[in-house]
């Protein structure tokens, strides 16, 4: 998808995901036409498009659009609160550009070949309620201002590259509900902080090199009930009434 300087809400679609849903369209229907026929519908009519009443958009679902890159100009769509890019071809780092969507609750770029370190500029994006990272090449550590991001409830950055300890300061993100973490290269031990979470119903820390005691507190979260994922190789505990519970 090309760039373009294009300021209109319909321009900025017009130019970036217009050709996207154009290929989308050949490789399922092979409709030489297809891209000539969307031109003639409002944008809030194109696949994955949600808009609200004045033609805001508000929702763009791309998943598995064969998009190779993130369109630069997506920027301009400043009343986006769901975008999903999943399932795509997307390489690189995330651009700058996505991160002044600052109205967004759910990002979705997981299952592509993204890489380098999640941006610090993360922390801008403080409406976000579900970020899924997950399948992805991304590593370095998770970048601190993620505490920043005070309604998050759902976090999913496994299968990726991630390094350094489990983050403390995600136990003072009350919000949250699931944490994934398997399958990185995380060592250390998992923080106390984690067991002040009243609401967290997921963990999943498998597939990494988590060392020492598992906390006490963490029998204690009745929300957590079976989605507690860990190896135990390298872990102490004698709660075996809990791990009962988990297999």
């Amino acid at each position: 998808c090309k760039k373009t300087t294009t300021t209109t809400t319909r321009g900025i679609l017009q130019e970036t995901v217009l050709p996207c849903m154009h290929v989308f369209e050949e490789k399922r229907n092979s409709h030489d036409n297809k891209q000539q026929q969307l031109l003639l519908l409002p944008h809030c009519e194109w696949r994955g498009v949600g808009c609200d009443e004045n033609g805001n958009v508000l929702e763009l679902n791309l998943n598995n659009f064969f998009l190779s890159s993130i369109p630069f100009d997506i920027r301009g769509l400043g009343q986006l609160s769901h975008l999903d890019l999943s399932d795509n071809r997307l390489t690189g780092s995330i651009p700058d550009s996505l991160y002044t969507l600052s109205n967004l609750e759910s990002l979705h770029l997981n299952s592509n070949d993204l890489s380098g370190s999640v941006s610090s500029k993360i922390g801008d994006l403080t409406k976000l309620k579900t970020l899924a990272l997950h399948t992805n090449h991304f590593n370095h550590g998770l970048p601190s201002e993620i505490k920043f991001l005070v309604y998050l409830e759902i976090l999913e950055v496994h299968n990726n590259r991630f390094t350094g300890g489990i983050p403390t300061f995600l136990g003072g993100m009350p919000n949250l509900q699931d944490i994934l973490l398997g399958e990185n290269q995380l060592n250390g031990t998992i923080p106390t902080e984690i067991t002040a979470l009243p609401n967290i119903r997921k963990l999943v820390l498998s597939g990494n090199d988590l060392t020492g005691p598992i906390p006490d507190g963490l029998w204690e979260l009745s929300n957590l009930g079976t989605h507690f994922f860990l190896f135990f190789s390298k872990m102490r505990t004698t709660r075996t009434s809990f791990l009962s519970r988990l297999f």
